[in-house]
């Protein structure tokens, strides 16, 4: 990726990537059911810092003509964040319905969601190997 575009923080990226992939885990793993866990209240914090900032910065970087990102990998991450956000979102719902009343979600139909949510840092994974290797057109 240094070769793409020298002037960016790929390192920094990668490693915040890394620790998000860390908190992720202790909050949706080893948390789960602990409300006062610290883990989960950093990350949705975390994730939506990391989802808004290295999409937006890497996008301006290569509309600036710093690098070039094929239409294809373009496609393919904006139907990624889409789906992922949809995900998000449902999860988000069906956690609200899960409170009680006549629509009560179940825990699978919640975590099925939020596993969907979680597709993302793979589909950006395809999108980083697509840039090195160019396999889409």
């Amino acid at each position: 990726m240094r070769g793409l575009d020298d002037g960016c923080w790929w390192a920094l990226m990668g490693f915040a990537l890394v620790v998000q992939g860390v908190v992720s885990y202790a909050s949706d793993v080893a948390g789960w059911g602990y409300h006062d866990c610290l883990a989960r209240r950093i990350d949705p914090l975390m994730a939506s810092v990391l989802f808004v900032l290295f999409g937006p910065v890497l996008a301006a970087r290569s509309a600036l003509g710093l690098f070039a990102i094929p239409a294809s990998t373009i496609g393919i991450w904006l139907v990624g964040c889409v789906l992922a956000l949809g995900c998000r979102c449902m999860g988000a719902r069906a956690s609200r319905r899960g409170r009680g009343g006549a629509l009560d979600s179940s825990c699978s139909e919640i975590m099925a969601w939020h596993v969907g949510w979680h597709v993302l840092p793979l589909v950006a994974c395809f999108c980083v190997l697509d840039l090195v290797h160019g396999w889409t057109f």
